[in-house]
C-alpha cells in the first residue's frame, strides 16, 4: 500500500508496517504540538503499547476487509488516535 501526502509517498508492505506507520505519524504529531508532558519519547511510549497497537491494526484489518480505501483508513485511524488521545489526556 502507498500512502501518499503533499510531500511524501510511503510504500507500506503488510499490515505491520502500516500499524507501526500509523502509530509513530500519531506520536510525531502529538508531540509536535509541545504539550508539557508529552515529549516524542513518553507519546511514542504511549502509541506503542501492546493494547494500541492491537486497536490500530484491527482498525485497519476492519477496514481493509469492508474494502474501504487503504490510504484514506491510515489517515482516518489516525485522527481518530490523535482526537482520543487528546481526550483521554484532556488537551487542547
Amino acid at each position: 500500500m502507498t500512502v501518499a501526502t503533499a510531500t511524501t509517498r510511503v510504500t507500506l508492505k503488510d499490515t505491520e508496517e502500516v500499524v507501526a506507520y500509523i502509530a509513530a505519524k500519531v506520536a510525531r504529531t502529538i508531540a509536535a504540538e509541545g504539550f508539557e508532558g508529552h515529549s516524542l519519547t513518553t507519546v511514542t511510549q504511549r502509541m506503542t503499547t501492546d493494547a494500541i497497537l492491537s486497536t490500530i491494526r484491527s482498525a485497519y484489518v476492519f477496514r481493509c476487509e469492508r474494502e474501504f480505501a487503504r490510504p484514506e483508513s491510515v489517515k482516518l485511524i489516525g485522527c481518530r488516535l490523535i482526537a482520543e488521545y487528546y481526550r483521554q489526556f484532556n488537551l487542547g
